[in-house]
């Protein structure tokens, strides 16, 4: 379960990060969330589980960003 929650994270990270104009909209749709400074989702690496923590802790913050990036 862990595993796909970390792949279904990667592959929207890397569907934010695959164009400039995502990347723009995802961070207006922080801004209008109330964070006030734009966050990235951070990829993991296999070798460091210390990167997939701050990748799975990251998405958290962000999953009403996330929620409404994917809905739209």
């Amino acid at each position: 379960m862990l595993f796909t929650f970390i792949r279904v994270i990667t592959d929207i990270q890397k569907q934010i990060q695959a164009s400039s104009m995502r990347i723009e909209h995802f961070n207006e749709l922080q801004v209008q969330c109330g964070i006030s400074i734009p966050l990235k989702i951070p990829l993991h690496s296999n070798v460091r589980w210390g990167t997939a923590y701050a990748m799975l802790d990251r998405a958290y913050r962000l999953r009403r960003v996330s929620k409404y990036m994917i809905t739209e």
